[in-house]
């Protein structure tokens, strides 16, 4: 006896598979299947080794345990239907192509329902049809096998007409989590099995219309629309269909046109031109809508509607041009993500989540890397957001070391597959204003499938149809030259016409091989970033320079990657909390990699993001609003900083401040503090882990080499380099302490890493200050010290400067100076303003604790604590003498460093406020660039100085 375990398919669907259509919300009969329904899930698929393109036996319907659809069952059952698994590049399970891992999680759903007594089966078809399911599905009604289909974010339709019978229903779908499919769907997200977006049963009448698409162009000359139209119409057999049909159109209340659609080869009913007169077009800014009306005159009860834009997308002289004007996309990629649902689709959470965009400036979307629910593009084209439509493609995980080995990309036996989700993404999609250009997928190589898809698709909508995809680097089958994460000097390269033959990328990327001509061919074309500034974690540096290179005529923008976190809501045993790669078991995982976008999982805007619109979009409605500022308290504090006095004292020093044997700070006036230390090191940024080849490591301004390639090198981090020269581990030692005139004390002391011959020779002065005013007389302390670098320092710091230790938690701040975490390529918007909040509000919390409080400027810091049953509140005053930057926080580098979450730090007792004279900037190493020279730190002599007065008050009420 032979048992076979595997059986080789490529094909993308099999069975009673429609053609696929756009969507659209008035079938003549629409029953949802939304709601509860049988579950069972499996360790393994129960069918493998049976062929699933080929009938079946249905499986068994009892099940005892239930579940919602849409939902990914990995995010339901408590645990006992698996788990969540991240992996941005790597496949989770062993590359064998075109076969699932034999331990292949598997969901069966069952659910009954009353087929509609109006439903005329013999003049008419019904389709169950499936908006998306992770990965490969298999559909019996009520028992005969259907068909099977992969494409996880694509619509597929199955015609079951012939399987119905009046009264009561039932169908049974078989998921599994992988499937061949999943070779084609390796798109740095989280792997969520499961019927994650709507089920419904869609009832045409024969001669209804079952497809429409209406064409529709704008001439910005003439300001006139016209249009197109196609139609399919639901017919019993091909034979019955007539030459052609007439039509009734009418566009909004205008007057109901009647025109001649004629079949062509392919089964289709289409117009000529139509002209619709004078029409405001369709843009981002003025999102305008027409609402047409479709029905063929014989049968006035198949009418079909739609809301439809008039815009002309075109490249013009090697510039992308919207109704004549250029186009400049200043947009972000988006994944479909909840923290709660993963990609389950909510229109009111949807809704919110593009306002959001469009209050920051964003124009533009690239929907990465699949096409997303039907809805989102509706509310797109409402709302005002340019669409770059992505193909359910990508490949990554055959990249290697970029020799893409067994790439599915150049595999005639996935070319099915390849143009299938081209056309069908297509197909959907194809009445939405919004798209302006539609992307073959990414990351996924090149090759003839990718070819043959492009094609494929030039030949259904026409030569006028932009395509995209960033792979294609020699533009044989695409319209627009695409780059993710390019240096600045590459961007100029490529706007730059002077030598057309010039290089355009740096040496060991795959856009440095093509050749001259097609170099020339390059700088003839709309220029884009379809990824740029990866925005993980504290970041992304460097928006500024970017924006700038914008204002070429050749350049379209660019998308940022990316719009937001993905991370997870995950309960553990001390709570809930916001989990990543890893956290939930998965032996395969890329991190918190997944966490990289301009807003957190809750929607909450980083700092970033701010400088990122302040760039972009100086103009966007979230920066119309500054901070709020209260003058009296601003000038209060201005007040009391010119009020403190030096003093010379020959006793009674104590009453001001006291030192250890050592020197170090015990006391200001009445307040106990920490000997404060000196700080070289900043708990690691994610950029500053990233591993990036574009490393300006040990480079000075205009020494970034060829292109701005840098060191052109995967390899260490900055945080590596950090800690192996030993930065967090500083240590003292005192060499002298001498008491002057006038209470003033001297410090000297070196610090310096263990097993190193570099350190910092710091000479400190304590000396008293006096403040009187209403409330009496204030003794504080002015600290000044001189740092000199002395010995082979690493070529870059992350920060020099000072940190103080305050008891207790709990502190309020109120400041004279920048309002913004701010960085030096990462700047803020309000440089000389007034702030006030708790020290917990001060510290940005991605996803991973890291460095994330900076402020490059403060004239005063007053910082305020109170016990809720105390009836005076106790506080310092921090003046800085000259330019110091700030951050507080309630725990220092080493535990944030050592921490994976917020929830893995210890309970704090304390408070710890640094004084930084040179602190580095953050840029977009995660993925992208490092930080540029000039913002890059280096060790050098600086003075760091400031006046510290601790003060008693009565609470404010």
């Amino acid at each position: 006896m032979k048992v076979v375990f595997q059986t080789e398919t490529y094909a993308p669907y099999a069975g009673r598979v429609c053609k696929p259509r756009a969507y659209m919300k008035d079938d003549r009969g629409l029953l949802s299947l939304n709601g509860e329904w049988g579950f069972r899930w499996s360790e393994t698929d129960p069918s493998c080794g049976l062929d699933p393109t080929q009938p079946a036996p249905c499986p068994p319907s009892a099940m005892e345990e239930k579940i919602d659809v849409p939902s990914h069952w990995v995010l339901r059952g408590n645990g006992q239907w698996g788990a969540p698994c991240y992996t941005n590049i790597l496949f989770p399970f062993p590359v064998c192509p075109p076969y699932p891992p034999q331990d292949n999680p598997t969901g069966d759903y069952r659910r009954s329902f009353e087929l509609p007594q109006s439903w005329d089966l013999k003049n008419g078809r019904v389709r169950l049809r499936f908006e998306g399911a992770e990965s490969m599905l298999r559909v019996w009604v009520n028992s005969q096998w259907i068909g099977m289909a992969t494409g996880s974010r694509l619509a597929h339709e199955f015609d079951i007409t012939d399987c119905l019978h009046p009264g009561n229903n039932e169908v049974l779908v078989r998921v599994t989590q992988y499937s061949s499919g999943s070779y084609l769907e390796d798109q740095d997200q989280w792997w969520l099995p499961g019927i994650f977006r709507d089920v419904e049963l869609r009832y045409l009448h024969c001669g209804d219309i079952e497809d429409l698409w209406v064409k529709s162009d704008y001439d910005p000359n003439s300001r006139q629309g016209s249009c197109t139209i196609e139609a399919t119409l639901c017919e019993t057999s091909p034979e019955s269909c007539p030459d052609s049909v007439e039509f009734e159109v009418r566009i909004d209340e205008g007057e109901t046109q009647t025109i001649d659609l004629v079949r062509d080869g392919n089964g289709r009913y289409v117009s000529t031109r139509l002209d619709c007169g004078t029409v405001e077009p369709w843009c981002a800014q003025t999102p305008k809508l027409y609402e047409i009306k479709v029905r063929p005159k014989i049968n006035p009860s198949a009418s079909r509607s739609l809301r439809i834009g008039f815009t002309r997308v075109e490249i013009v002289s090697g510039q992308l041009q919207a109704n004549g004007e250029p186009l400049k996309l200043n947009g972000v990629n988006r994944h479909e993500i909840r923290a709660d649902e993963g990609r389950v689709f909510d229109e009111t959470w949807a809704r919110q989540d593009l306002a959001l965009m469009k209050s920051l400036g964003v124009n533009a979307i690239r929907t990465s890397h699949y096409p997303p629910h039907p809805r989102l593009l509706e509310l797109a084209d409402e709302i005002g957001l340019w669409v770059m439509l992505e193909g359910d493609i990508e490949t990554h995980g055959f990249e290697g070391t970029g020799d893409w080995e067994s790439n599915p990309s150049s595999d005639p036996r996935w070319r099915e597959a390849f143009v299938d989700r081209t056309i069908r993404a297509f197909e959907r999609d194809k009445n939405h204003p919004s798209i302006f250009c539609w992307s073959l997928g990414n990351e996924s190589g090149t090759g003839g499938n990718l070819a043959a898809a492009a094609q494929s698709v030039k030949a259904r909508a026409g030569e006028k149809i932009l395509l995209h995809y960033e792979g294609d680097h020699a533009l044989e089958y695409t319209d627009i030259y695409s780059r993710m994460y390019p240096t600045l000097e590459e961007v100029r390269a490529v706007l730059d016409t002077t030598d057309p033959h010039a290089p355009v990328a740096i040496e060991g990327h795959p856009a440095s091989r093509v050749s001259a001509q097609v170099r020339a061919r390059i700088r003839a074309v709309p220029y884009l970033m379809c990824e740029y500034l990866h925005a993980m974690g504290t970041g992304p540096g460097g928006a500024q320079e970017y924006a700038e290179l914008m204002a070429h005529p050749r350049h379209a923008g660019g998308f940022v990657w990316e719009w937001r976190d993905h991370a997870l809501w995950q309960q553990t045993d001390s709570g809930k909390r916001l989990a990543y790669g890893g956290d939930f078991g998965e032996a395969v995982h890329d991190g918190s990699f997944v966490c990289d976008g301009l807003v957190s999982a809750e929607s909450r805007i980083y700092a970033g993001t701010y400088a990122w619109a302040r760039a972009m979009a100086p103009q966007a409605p979230a920066l119309t609003t500054g901070p709020v500022v209260d003058e009296d308290r601003a000038q209060q504090l201005r007040a009391t900083a010119k009020r403190i006095e030096d003093i010379r004292v020959d006793k009674g020093r104590d009453s001001f401040f006291v030192l250890n044997d050592t020197g170090g700070l015990l006391r200001v006036g009445d307040m106990e503090v920490k000997p404060a230390t000196f700080s070289v090191f900043r708990a690691p940024t994610d950029n500053d882990r990233g591993r990036g080849p574009v490393d300006y490591w040990g480079l000075s301004d205009g020494q970034e080499g060829k292109l701005g390639a840098g060191l052109n090198e995967h390899g260490t981090s900055h945080a590596q380099r950090w800690k192996q020269a030993g930065l967090h581990l500083l240590t003292s030692r005192v060499q002298a302490l001498e008491e002057l005139e006038g209470g003033t004390v001297r410090v000297d002391e070196r610090w310096a890493p263990p097993s190193v011959l570099f350190g910092l020779e710091a000479e400190t002065t304590y000396s008293p200050l006096i403040l009187e005013d209403e409330d009496g007389v204030r003794r504080g302390v002015r600290v000044r010290t001189c740092l000199r670098p002395e010995g082979p320092w690493p070529e870059r710091i992350p920060r020099l400067g000072v940190r103080l230790e305050l008891p207790g938690i709990g502190w309020e701040a109120e400041w004279l100076g920048e309002y913004d975490i701010a960085y030096p390529d990462m700047p803020g918007g309000h440089p000389h303003s007034y702030g006030k909040a708790k020290v917990t509000d001060l510290w940005e919390r991605s996803v991973r604790p890291q460095e994330a409080g900076h402020r490059p400027s403060v004239e005063m810091l007053r910082l305020a604590l109170s016990a809720p049953e105390a009836e005076v509140c106790r506080g310092l005053d921090l003046v800085a003498v000259g330019q110091l930057g700030w951050s507080v926080c309630e725990w220092n580098e080493r535990e944030l460093d050592a921490a994976d979450h917020w929830e893995d730090l210890p309970k704090s007792k304390r408070t710890y406020l640094w004084l930084d004279a040179i602190h580095s900037g953050v840029g977009s190493r995660s993925c992208g660039p490092d930080v540029r020279p000039q913002y890059a730190a280096q060790i050098q002599p600086c003075v760091i100085e400031y006046l510290l007065l601790p003060f008693l008050s009565e609470k404010e009420d």
